[in-house]
Order: C-alpha cells, then sequence, then structure tokens
C-alpha cells in the first residue's frame, strides 16, 4: 500500500496525524516564547501571586511570571496553529472571517480552561519537580488539553462553518 492509498483509505486518521504533526509548529512558538517569557522577561516577577477569577497563580507555582507566560505564549501559538491548520491540514475554503470568529471564541474557551488548569494541577506538579521542571510539565499537560479540545471543533465546526 502506497502513500496516497494509505491517505485515501484512512483520510480522518490522516488528517488527525496531520493535525498533530502541524500542530508541533504552534507548540514550538509556544514554546519558544514561554521560555522567553518565563525564563527571561518575567523572571522578576514569579514572586508577585494572580489570584483574578478562577485563576490562581500563587507565588510557589510561578505567580505573575508564569501568568504572563502562558497567556502570551497560548496566544502566539494559537495564531500560528489557525494559519497552519486552516491552510494545510484542513484546507478550508470556508468564509476566511467567519472561521476566524468561530476559531477566537473556541480560543478563548480553550484560553480559560489551560490558564485555569494550571491552578489545579500546578502545585502538586512544581512541589514534586521544582519551579523549573513543574513549569515544563504543567505547559506540556495544558497543550495536550488544547488540542484534545482543538481538533474535533476545528474538524466539525470552525472549518467547516
Amino acid at each position: 500500500m502506497g502513500f496516497k492509498t494509505f491517505t485515501e483509505k484512512h483520510a480522518d486518521l490522516y488528517q488527525l496525524l496531520k493535525f498533530l504533526v502541524l500542530g508541533l509548529i504552534a507548540s514550538v512558538v509556544e514554546f519558544l516564547v514561554f521560555a522567553l517569557c518565563n525564563y527571561v522577561l518575567f523572571k522578576g516577577v514569579g514572586s508577585s501571586p494572580v489570584v483574578w477569577f478562577i485563576f490562581n497563580y500563587t507565588s510557589a507555582n510561578g505567580g505573575l511570571c508564569a501568568f504572563l507566560s502562558m497567556a502570551i505564549s497560548y496566544a502566539a501559538a494559537q495564531i500560528t496553529n489557525f494559519i497552519v491548520q486552516r491552510k494545510y491540514t484542513f484546507k478550508a475554503k470556508n468564509n476566511a472571517l467567519l472561521s476566524a470568529f468561530l476559531y477566537t471564541l473556541m480560543v478563548l474557551g480553550t484560553y480559560v480552561f489551560v490558564m485555569w488548569l494550571p491552578s489545579l494541577i500546578g502545585p502538586g506538579i512544581y512541589s514534586a519537580l521544582g519551579s523549573g521542571a513543574g513549569a515544563i510539565v504543567v505547559k506540556i499537560i495544558c497543550q495536550t488539553s488544547s488540542a484534545l479540545i482543538q481538533y474535533p471543533l476545528n474538524k466539525f465546526v470552525v472549518m467547516k462553518a
């Protein structure tokens, strides 16, 4: 069975694999921006807690540094992800403005979730692994959660509208 036969016979699996592989581009962008923010730009504000709405970033789990680093890196990744997924994974030909609007709504919901998730899982992970390794593990869990939410929404809603 050739590659073309495989991709035709297993189109949904191939699309999921493409989504995940191309999502790595956004993941690389996210990690680079996160590292720059977390370990350079905002390093000095880690002891300042952020307790707002559902977010609880204490100094023990990175404080303002972690909050800003997570927020900015996630935004950069989502802009990248929209572009590559729309063009290469889903080859969407639908209304780009409507798609961008729906994508923004999806991302905002996911954004709140992945910004809240570290408040839940961060303290235990930071306690067990320390702030350096803990930050990376929390980031990986957040990225995985985001992908699991976004693939079906992109496939069946955002890129079809």
